[in-house]
């Protein structure tokens, strides 16, 4: 059969319903328009299919009141599809993202979501995808955000096309050497959701948005819990399962819409496990990750560390983790943070002298001699006219004093060099009177101690 995105037969029919929820952001709340949806929910004979069946009454004994795996560091940072009903992609990713740091220590990563919206020719990019995106990566590795970024944040609301960038803008992008097996279904209850999420990682995690799901991501409040209430059908929305709270009674979920939005402020939002109006069908897919010669294949290879693959190049105690080393661009502690970035290095000298010729607080003539000048010397101003140091009547007339008006032959300027009548130091008029002029032992100096000293001025 032939793969070059198989849209034919009954696929014409999903797509279209795809594009009308899609457009139906139009006629109902304008707050719509702001985001994208898109997950087209599995069939009940599919979803079925590939349920994991789990002893549910041993489970529920098992499982905390409350969970959330940001706890553990298994959690990246929330994205923003835009338009784009890209949402499956974005949770398939934040879902490959976690397995990866809870199996083997990788990361945190950042992968390429637009490697699923264009080159997952299962789906339909922009126009919607199915929770088991994950497959892809059956045969296929995962590549990083910097070599294939995302480009569909501009797309609008039409259906087609299905993308902005075609797949071959990928060519060239080493894929990670991690493989999906053990792709599955997960039971839609609460001991099925928790489960999954606690034991595999946080996943893919689906359900209907109504349009009062709009007004709480904007104007709800930090740990509200959402319930559904009278409102507008808008689609269907795939976001990250993370955590549950039985004292909330909701679930926990990253979603897709920007890193600082939504009522938590941080890209998440908490969801009722029931009590809605209607039924949100709920479901949730999750898979297992191996590795292909990368980390977790036992051996520390180029490129992995403590930090990013502790599995194979072995973990420190946190008594032992080494400090920061300030510019070696590893993430010696492990923190997440590299180099300068790192507040370890804020007061290292490799991090405070930035070598633009300026020299800034924090810099000084130790750290930083590139931006802060040093040198010996008395200067202009010191009350004492040095020829010795260059000073004369013109370049230093406050230290260089003499008579400069009345008839010319009565003026004179202590000093050598320019001015009207200069005389040596020597002379009788420049050591008596009003007038100096002479030599003083210099002084070092620094520019940048925040002190006027020596040759400063």
């Amino acid at each position: 059969m032939n793969r070059t995105r198989f849209r034919a037969g009954t696929k014409w029919l999903t797509c279209m319903l795809v594009a009308f929820s899609l457009t139906l952001f139009a006629g109902q709340n304008l707050l719509a328009q702001e985001y994208g949806l898109g997950d087209i929910p599995l069939s009940r004979e599919v979803y079925q299919k590939h349920l994991k069946v789990r002893a549910d009454t041993l489970l529920e004994e098992a499982l905390p009141g409350a969970y959330d795996a940001r706890n553990e560091g298994i959690v990246t940072p929330a994205k923003d599809q835009a338009y784009c009903g890209s949402c499956w992609a974005f949770a398939t990713v934040g879902a490959m993202e976690s397995h990866l740091l809870k199996t083997f220590g990788f990361g945190p990563s950042d992968l390429s979501e637009q490697q699923q919206v264009s080159c997952n020719l299962a789906n339909f990019g922009c126009c919607g995808g199915y929770s088991s995106a994950a497959q892809y990566w059956e045969t296929n590795g995962p590549i990083y955000e910097s070599c294939f970024p995302y480009g569909d944040s501009d797309y609008g609301t039409s259906c087609p096309p299905y993308s902005s960038l075609d797949c071959s803008s990928s060519t060239g992008c080493e894929e990670l050497g991690y493989r999906v097996v053990g792709w599955h279904t997960v039971a839609a209850n609460e001991i099925g959701f928790k489960t999954s999420l606690q034991e595999d990682g946080p996943s893919y995690w689906r359900f209907t948005v109504y349009s009062d799901f709009y007004d709480f991501w904007n104007y709800g409040y930090p740990g509200e819990v959402y319930y559904q209430t009278s409102s507008t059908y808008q689609g269907g929305h795939a976001v990250l399962l993370i955590g549950w709270d039985d004292n909330k009674g909701a679930y926990l979920c990253k979603n897709s819409w920007g890193t600082n939005s939504g009522p938590n402020g941080d890209g998440t939002f908490w969801i009722a496990y029931s009590g809605h109006a209607q039924d949100l069908g709920f479901g949730m897919s999750n898979f297992s990750v191996t590795a292909e010669g990368g980390c977790g294949d036992g051996t520390c290879d180029p490129g992995e560390d403590e930090c990013n693959c502790a599995i194979d190049c072995g973990d420190h105690p946190p008594s032992e983790i080494p400090q920061e080393t300030c510019n070696d661009g590893l993430d010696n502690d492990c923190d997440g943070v590299t180099d300068c970035d790192d507040t370890d290095c804020a007061t290292d000298p490799a991090c405070i002298c930035d070598n633009d010729s300026v020299c800034e607080d924090g810099e000084d003539c130790d750290n930083c001699p590139n931006d802060c000048i040093s040198g010996s010397g008395v200067g202009c101003g010191n009350g004492v006219c040095d020829p010795a140091d260059g000073e004369d009547c013109i370049s230093c007339p406050n230290d260089c004093a003499g008579m400069q008006t009345g008839k010319p032959s009565k003026r004179f300027c202590c000093g050598d060099g320019d001015g009207i009548n200069p005389v040596d130091c020597g002379d009788s008029r420049c050591s008596s009177g009003d007038y100096s002029c002479g030599s003083t032992t210099p002084d070092d100096f620094c520019c940048g101690d925040n002190v006027c000293e020596g040759a400063e001025d």
